[in-house]
């Protein structure tokens, strides 16, 4: 049976608000169940809500399965790229970056080519160049140097590095490190509000502060910690602008260490692809009829990842193919 959320559940089973309650009660205190300190911005239809409850998710037996494939489909990914000659490894892996940095600038309908992003990855990511600085950041996640992200002072700093030049002059950070104002996000089919953030920096810092302790709990299974953490980090919004860009990435830095490199950085086609589904994973767990239950948003970001290595896989396979029709028809 399909993980229904308490919102579904409340209206196919025409449940009273006592029989609700205990289902609520009952998800919260399950046996599977991880909760945690930290209470999102909820939704009342397109207004905020006044009720606040604290996030939690229960593990699934899907969950749990989805989990292990993804594990094994990143092993199957690591060998296919290894077994790859070098100069076909490189090749692969920039076309990742070209393609990563172009999804995730679609995704907020932020204009950048191919070619631009290709210029990017063979310039100085200390020269102006437009997305030079962008290019390096995701380059060091294929290495493995991955960034360190341990204060609010390491947030700002991929922040300004992540998103040189791409933000605009009225959407600069007006506090010592993140946004003072109010901000809140309009879709882009309905036109609609979708989520009000908090607005204050010392809120925002505080909150910021329970996600850094939150991301390395080692009490709560890190593949799903990784995943709730980017729905914290979004429901945050410590910027103007700039935040799905940099909530992408550190999610991707995430999944470097729990996957593979390739999954990780690929992360944002693979949203792109699904991006009405991602967005509906949010709007399902910011409403607050739901009451702070995360447990549909992992599974939903689990099954786009999964999806999408399928694919991986299936593409280094026929890139394994074209190299040994080439390599035939050169002894023949």
């Amino acid at each position: 049976m399909t993980y229904q959320s308490l919102h579904v559940f409340k209206m196919k089973t025409h449940a009273d608000p006592k029989t609700v309650q205990e289902e609520y009660e009952n998800r919260l205190w399950s046996e599977t169940t991880f909760l945690t300190s930290f209470k999102p911005y909820l939704m009342k239809k397109n207004t905020p809500s006044s009720k606040n409850y604290p996030l939690f998710f229960k593990v699934t037996k899907k969950m749990m399965l989805s989990g292990e494939r993804l594990r094994q489909n990143s092993k199957r990914i690591f060998e296919l790229t290894t077994d790859l000659p070098e100069m076909a490894q490189l090749e692969f892996f920039h076309d990742q970056i070209v393609e990563e940095i172009k999804s995730t600038n679609d995704i907020e309908g932020v204009r950048s080519t191919r070619e631009d992003i290709g210029h990017a990855l063979h310039s100085d990511w200390k020269s102006d160049v437009r997305l030079a600085s962008t290019v390096q950041l995701y380059m060091d996640i294929l290495n493995q140097d991955y960034p360190v992200v341990e204060s609010l002072e390491d947030i700002r700093f991929l922040y300004d590095h992540l998103l040189k030049g791409e933000v605009q002059r009225e959407d600069d950070v007006d506090g010592k490190l993140f946004r003072s104002g109010a901000v809140h996000i309009v879709s882009h089919h309905s036109n609609k509000v979708v989520h009000y953030a908090p607005a204050g920096e010392e809120r925002i810092q505080k909150r910021l502060n329970n996600w850094l302790r939150f991301m390395k709990d080692e009490k709560i299974p890190s593949l799903f910690r990784v995943i709730i953490g980017h729905f914290m980090f979004e429901n945050i919004h410590p910027f103007y602008d700039g935040n799905g860009r940099l909530g992408r990435y550190l999610l991707s830095v995430a999944l470097a260490k729990e996957l593979d490199v390739v999954t990780a950085v690929s992360l944002s086609q693979a949203i792109l692809k699904n991006r009405s589904t991602y967005y509906n994973a949010f709007a399902v767990t910011g409403d607050v009829e739901n009451r702070g239950e995360a447990t549909f948003f992992v599974l939903k970001l689990l099954h786009i990842i999964e999806d999408w290595q399928d694919e991986l896989i299936e593409a280094l396979k026929q890139k394994h193919e074209e190299l040994r029709y080439f390599t035939d028809w050169q002894v023949g």
